[in-house]
């Protein structure tokens, strides 16, 4: 009960959390934030700074703020959820956003310690600066396991390896295409104007392969895949085509090279019609380019558009209610009635909210319903699980967590918003337990007691 009255005390007066073990509010009339511990006991006492989380039993506090003066330098500080003293340095460490890809670096900008900037970077938790602070705007990404990227938005690139030693250097007239590839360290470089020519490179400066082409993607027998315009062809090492097939994926622009990107959608297989004998006449075998460098052909009965489904899985809707869910081989794994469906931030979940006649779900990767009950008509997606609405009702009052377990809020009660205050979803735990069983005449069960549709 104190617990309960702790937490709805700091969501009233807002709160940062990093996780169940220490909260620092933001009290009105008061210069700076503390950190208070979850029994309610001050770790850390206010400064003037703020104090913001950065992950589980880690705070920070800095002076980016502030004005240097008066022969006082800026200051950083890093805590744990005891409130004890990890680390602090001189200057001024501003985090923002964490790097896309990474679990471990965040973007930030820094400040010596008389407030002269320095430029954007990558950070840990504890403060340490992985790469050298760049003063051009750009941005940073994880390129490879192994690798990292400045990309500058005036054109050229950086690329490092974890030590922060410098690999590569594009320069700005030049248009970096990709790579690298998960088997071979080399990048695909182009001129910035049309009919260029376009290069595979290795770290090292050696030129594996020069021609006019728009884009490269490596294929088995260390050959290469080589597109001009809309049209795809293989070659080996040396660029000399191994067979008379063509390729013909989507339609581009005249000389279209895009830059390189690196998110979900770079996983994604490339459509497109093989024609075995290179011949507008030959008839056309729909398939799949895929990430290793293979080309295969899809079954006839995959018929419809592509769309991202999971990782490593992607749906091709078709015209009637039953869609495919088709594997990074290119093999059937499923059909699955899918409309209206959209993935979760956290699980390998789908959720279908009801449309169209189909009744409202939780789906795994493989299209099988984890959860569903027929009462049920929205999901809603937060980092901890998922918020549902039941027929009738505006608002979601049922909460599933990441072990698919609901628990029934009382009738009166619910949430406005898909945020989750950690001790909400601790008091709902608990108060539920014994309840979530029956409520107000709906039956739930656990999708281990029920037959998989």
């Amino acid at each position: 009960m104190k617990r309960m009255f702790l937490c709805c005390a700091l969501s009233a007066c807002g709160v940062a959390m990093a996780g169940p073990g220490a909260f620092a509010p933001q009290p009105s009339g008061f210069e700076g934030d503390p950190l208070l511990g979850a029994d309610g006991r001050l770790r850390v006492a206010p400064d003037g700074s703020n104090i913001i989380p950065l992950g589980p039993d880690r705070w920070y506090r800095s002076d980016w703020y502030r004005q240097t003066g008066n022969g006082k330098a800026q200051r950083s500080q890093w805590f744990d959820d005891e409130g004890r003293l990890l680390h602090a340095s001189t200057g001024g460490i501003r985090y923002g956003d964490r790097l896309e890809g990474s679990d471990v670096l965040w973007k930030v900008e820094l400040r010596d310690a008389q407030g002269h900037y320095l430029g954007t970077g990558l950070a840990d938790v504890q403060g340490k600066v992985h790469f050298p602070p760049m003063r051009e705007a750009g941005d940073w990404m994880v390129i490879a396991s192994d690798r990292m990227a400045w990309q500058g938005r005036d054109g050229g690139a950086r690329i490092f390896s974890l030590d922060g030693r410098e690999v590569l250097h594009i320069d700005a007239q030049e248009i970096w295409v990709g790579g690298p590839f998960a088997d071979r360290k080399v990048y695909v470089i182009c001129g910035d104007y049309e009919m260029a020519p376009c290069r595979v490179q290795d770290e090292k400066g050696a030129v594996l392969l020069s021609a006019i082409f728009d884009e490269a993607r490596p294929a088995d027998d260390d050959g290469w895949w080589l597109r001009q315009l809309d049209t795809w062809a293989r070659v080996d090492a040396a660029g000399t085509r191994v067979d008379r097939a063509l390729y013909q994926g989507v339609a581009r622009w005249p000389r279209y090279r895009s830059s390189v990107r690196f998110d979900r959608a770079a996983d994604r297989p490339l459509e497109m019609n093989r024609h075995a004998n290179g011949l507008e006449s030959d008839a056309p075998e729909r398939g799949w380019l895929l990430q290793d460098g293979r080309f295969v052909a899809l079954p006839a009965s995959a018929t419809g558009s592509m769309m991202d489904y999971c990782p490593g899985r992607w749906l091709l809707r078709a015209e009637g209610e039953v869609d495919s869910i088709i594997d990074a081989q290119g093999t059937v794994v499923a059909q699955a009635r899918s409309l209206g469906s959209n993935d979760h931030p956290q699980f390998p979940w789908r959720l279908r909210n009801a449309y169209a006649g189909v009744g409202a779900a939780i789906l795994d990767c493989d299209g099988r319903v984890l959860f569903e009950q027929a009462d049920v008509v929205d999901y809603r997606a937060t980092d901890a699980g998922v918020l549902c609405t039941l027929a009738g009702e505006r608002s979601p009052r049922l909460w599933i967590g990441g072990d698919l377990r609901p628990h029934l809020m009382p009738a009166g009660l619910h949430r406005k918003t898909t945020s989750l205050h950690p001790c909400w979803c601790w008091a709902m735990t608990k108060a539920t337990r014994t309840s979530t069983t029956r409520s107000r005449g709906r039956s739930w069960r656990h999708p281990s007691a029920r037959s998989k549709s």
